[in-house]
């Protein structure tokens, strides 16, 4: 029998009531949310929808009195931002031409060129927000040429210089074999970087073997003049940032290493070593001394101009950073992650607006027991706790090795740990949440983690896993049973892609939802009863407190319920479309509510009658989790944008 292995993780976390509150420090930074229309019947809205796309993020840019900011994602939609607290200013709408992969902004800040990945340059007014014009096949990657002209990257080899109050092609200058990613024009206006990919060799479709993988060219910025070609014969340059004054390029590649220009002197200085973690993104500070490094690993890494040596790290993530800018007027760091865009202080990474939320996809919610808390779990692999009474986000995320599928609070007695986790890197992790939190890592295979419950005692857990079979954990001495392989035989795979195991009311019974329907004495590892198929997959489970019913979600959008005593069915229970994504069954059983696919419905059904008491919409992007509260009058939701909103259900 495979033993558990135990890994401590000390990381920073929230803390539930009954433990003690965090140092202040420890309290994430967020700003407030601005003020916003709550759908009827919602009481909510847990974090701030400052600075959300529902999209991934690719690029943003400042404004030169970094009064505000742009952020474009891959919706084409434009978002500009209030420099001071994040709030939403306006939207400007490109839609048509594909994600955004390209925004610069005028030097009087009046101007916004705006880049897509199909080739078309858009210019926007920024007092009015109107369109000024939209010229496609021009280019996707903008940058203002020191004349006023905007100088345009294709995605291939041209640079073009566009007249931007005629949108006339000026002039072209050809980078063929390579594929233009990135212009920079220096601090100084005298030079131009272009950096480019050979992307016909590094896909295999073409190239010859004695072609560089990637170049940067470093050119006049007014005649365009060819200064520099910068080959890159192993690597790929993925990034790059002038020095404040201009005389120094610094180039990033997916190797780690770091190489220097001297753009005055016309000659290529040291390079500082890598470590084989790529380099994504690059900037360097308002007093010019000190380099940030975004690292594959989602590491920043600090390097001193002078001496090119590592001066500190820090890490406020899993995912590296797309993209850094530095912020002029305060020397903070615009970060861009996936759909996450933040403000930070570049020494150690401390959140200036830091807004608190998930990511994308919430998978689960919980309630804690004495109802001041509720815990959220995303695809962002990280858990977030916010305070049940007001919404407000308590402590920094607690991140995880993946995804997270589902969390549950521990009753005391779970051996110090107040929070069970179950990971897509095959994980269960056990959260102890004080000052100095940690976490200790079950590891259970290789394979997901799909479900996590605790039986009433505290001392044992059971988990789906994503090869079908399901696992009872003891808490205490990490002591690990297959329910598929008792010491009496083996049991068939349980089947479905993602299995659940609940816990009904004690450790001697408990429900597994697989390709059908399984009751078990998880104590013993017996199986007791079939409770059958549904003639479609079970998406979602839950069962009451008292281990009395059982509810199912269905791919076919049906909700049932069962009495677990004798596997009774109660009628259907209608309404939703798709497959059921989220259900919970109220404390007492009385009530039954479910979330689907593809809207924002809530159902919410009355066990005894299957006639349907409450309905709720308005999240504003389908729904993918939902928790009742302790006593049954709220309902928490979780939708695919990552946002969540609680909902007062009436007497």
């Amino acid at each position: 029998m495979q033993s558990l292995l135990l890994v401590a993780l000390c990381l920073v976390a929230p803390t539930p009531s009954g433990v003690q509150e965090p140092v202040a420090e420890q309290t994430a930074k967020a700003p407030k949310a601005a003020a916003v229309t709550l759908p009827e019947g919602a009481t909510l809205r847990l974090g701030t929808t400052n600075l959300l796309h529902p999209t991934r993020v690719l690029q943003a840019t400042l404004a030169p009195d970094g009064s505000w900011f742009a952020t474009g994602a891959e919706d084409g939609w434009v978002r500009i931002w209030k420099g001071s607290d994040g709030s939403h200013v306006r939207d400007l709408d490109t839609r048509g031409f594909g994600a955004i992969v390209g925004l610069a902004v005028s030097p009087d800040g009046t101007q916004l060129a705006v880049g897509t990945r199909h080739q078309c340059l858009q210019l926007f007014d920024m007092t009015s927000g109107r369109q000024i014009f939209a010229r496609p096949e021009t280019g996707s990657v903008p940058v203002w040429h020191p004349d006023g002209n905007l100088t345009v990257g294709e995605y291939g080899p041209l640079v073009r210089v566009v007249d931007p109050k005629s949108a006339a092609v000026l002039e072209e200058v050809n980078h063929d074999p390579f594929t233009v990613e990135e212009i920079l024009v220096s601090p100084c206006q005298r030079f131009l970087a272009v950096r480019s990919l050979n992307r016909a060799k590094l896909l295999r479709r073409g190239g010859t073997e004695d072609q560089d993988r990637s170049a940067v060219f470093v050119r006049d910025a007014r005649s365009l003049e060819l200064i520099a070609a910068i080959p890159f014969a192993d690597a790929s340059a993925l990034a790059m940032v002038f020095s404040g004054d201009g005389s120094r390029l610094y180039i990033g590649d997916d190797l780690g290493r770091v190489d220097q220009y001297d753009t005055v002197n016309r000659k290529e200085l040291t390079v500082a070593a890598g470590d084989q973690e790529g380099i994504f993104a690059m900037a360097i500070d308002a007093d010019n001394k000190t380099l940030s490094l975004a690292r594959l690993g989602g590491e920043v890494d600090r390097l001193d101009c002078a001496t090119m040596e590592r001066t500190d790290t820090w890490r406020r993530g899993r995912l590296p950073y797309d993209r850094l800018l530095t912020r002029a007027q305060d020397g903070a760091l615009l970060c861009l992650t996936a759909g996450v865009v933040e403000l930070r202080r570049p020494e150690d990474g401390t959140p200036v607006l830091a807004p608190a939320r998930h990511v994308n996809v919430v998978t689960s919610l919980a309630y804690s027991p004495d109802g001041q808390w509720i815990a959220s779990a995303g695809h962002d692999s990280t858990v977030r706790l916010w305070r049940a009474a007001t919404g407000e986000p308590q402590g920094d995320p607690l991140f995880h090795g993946g995804w997270i599928f589902d969390l549950v609070w521990l009753p005391p007695g779970s051996g110090g740990a107040s929070l069970a986790s179950a990971c897509r890197d095959g994980g269960v992790y056990l959260w102890t949440l004080g000052a100095e939190p940690s976490a200790e890592r079950l590891e259970t295979g290789p394979l997901a983690v799909t479900s996590i419950d605790v039986d009433p005692s505290g001392r044992w857990l059971a988990a789906g896993i994503a090869d079908g079979n399901a696992l009872v954990l003891a808490v205490n001495t990490g002591e690990r049973t297959e329910v598929g392989a008792t010491a009496h035989g083996s049991f068939q795979s349980l089947g479905g892609l993602e299995p659940a195991a609940r816990f009904a009311g004690s450790v001697s019974r408990g429900v597994i939802a697989g390709a059908d329907l399984r009751l078990y004495d998880f104590q013993k590892m017996e199986e007791l009863s079939s409770l059958g198929e549904f003639g479609v997959p079970v998406r979602r489970m839950d069962v009451s407190e008292d281990g009395r019913l059982v509810a199912v979600g269905l791919a076919d959008g049906v909700v049932r319920v069962l009495e677990l005593e004798g596997g009774k069915r109660r009628p259907p229970f209608l309404g939703q479309h798709g497959r059921i994504n989220g259900i919970a069954l109220s404390p007492d059983g009385r009530r039954v509510a479910a979330v689907s696919e593809f809207d924002d419905q809530i159902l919410v059904w009355d066990t005894a009658t299957s006639k349907e008491v409450a309905r709720f919409s308005g999240q504003g992007a389908p729904l993918s989790s939902i928790a009742f509260s302790p006593d049954g009058k709220n309902i928490a939701t979780g939708a695919f944008d990552g946002t969540i909103l609680t909902w007062r259900l009436e007497e």
